[in-house]
C-alpha cells in the first residue's frame, strides 16, 4: 500500500514514523491497520498543538501497546463529569477522526467488560502493563464501524430521517455521507435524507465535534427519531433565546 507523495512525515511526523516503523516490525492483521492509520494520520494538516497533545497523553505508548499486543492503563476524563478514572485497556485499533483532530482507540474495556472507544486527547496519562492480549480473531476496524456516523458503535441501528429545503439539497445530493444514505427528490425541490446509523448522537449538536445536522441550521428538519428532533428543537431554542433582544 502506498504512502503517497513527497510530504511523507511533515503531518504529524512523531506519529506517523512510529506508525510506520511498527508496522513493518508486526504481523499482519495489526501492521495492515497500522498501514491504514498512517495514511489517515499523514493525509491531515500539520498541527503542532495537536502533536504535542497527543505525545504528552500517550499515543505512542497507546500505540505500542498496541503493537506489542500488552494491554496499556488509562487514566481517562469523562466528557460529562470532568472526573479521571483509572482503566485498563487492550488497544484493537486507533483511528483518527474525519471531524478536527480527534483521534480515538477502540480496543476492549476491562472495567466495563465491553469494547469502547475512547478519545485519545482526554487521556491524561497512558501506561504500558505487562500483562498481554490477542484481538478477537476475525475483528476488523472498517466492519466495526461500517453503521456508524462517524466513530461511535452501538448494537443496533436507528434511522434517520432529515428533510432537506430546496437551498441546500443540491449540496446534500453531491456527496456520500453514509454508505447507507438513501436521498429521495421532493416536489419543492427539496429532498427527503434517510440513514441508518449505530449511534445517532454523533450527529447532534454539542454532543460532539461534528454535529453535522446543526451545520445545516435552518434548511434541514429532523424528522425522526425523537431523541435525535428533540435535541435539535431544543438547541435552536437555545440560540433563539441568546438572540433574541437583537433586531
Amino acid at each position: 500500500m502506498g504512502w503517497g507523495g513527497d510530504k511523507s512525515d511533515e503531518h504529524n511526523p512523531h506519529v506517523v514514523t512510529a506508525l510506520d516503523k511498527l508496522a513493518i516490525a508486526v504481523p499482519e492483521p495489526i501492521s495492515g491497520y497500522m498501514v491504514r492509520t498512517a495514511e489517515r494520520v499523514r493525509a491531515r494538516p500539520l498541527n503542532e498543538r495537536y502533536i504535542q497533545v497527543l505525545e504528552a497523553i500517550g499515543l505512542l505508548s497507546a500505540t505500542i501497546a498496541w503493537s506489542l499486543q500488552r494491554r496499556v492503563r488509562l487514566w481517562y476524563r469523562s466528557p460529562h463529569s470532568g472526573q479521571v478514572r483509572q482503566r485498563d485497556f487492550s488497544p484493537y485499533f486507533v483511528e483518527p477522526s474525519g471531524a478536527g483532530y480527534a483521534c480515538y482507540v477502540i480496543g476492549f474495556d476491562e472495567r466495563s467488560g465491553e469494547i469502547r472507544t475512547f478519545k485519545l486527547e482526554r487521556l491524561e496519562r497512558a501506561q504500558m502493563l505487562d500483562q498481554t492480549y490477542q484481538i478477537p480473531q476475525g475483528f476488523d476496524p472498517d466492519q466495526y464501524l461500517a453503521a456508524s456516523w462517524g466513530i461511535m458503535h452501538g448494537e443496533e441501528e436507528i434511522e434517520v430521517v432529515l428533510q432537506f429545503s430546496p437551498a441546500v439539497a443540491s449540496r446534500v445530493k453531491e456527496s456520500v455521507w453514509h454508505p447507507s444514505q438513501e436521498i429521495d427528490d421532493l416536489g419543492d425541490g427539496g429532498c427527503l435524507f434517510t440513514v441508518r446509523v449505530s449511534e445517532p448522537k454523533e450527529m447532534m449538536p454539542r454532543m460532539y465535534s461534528s454535529a453535522w445536522i446543526h451545520s445545516w441550521g435552518a434548511e434541514v428538519e429532523v424528522l425522526g427519531p425523537p431523541l435525535v428532533r428533540k435535541a435539535i428543537a431544543d438547541e435552536a431554542a437555545k440560540m433563539a433565546a441568546t438572540y433574541a433582544g437583537i433586531r
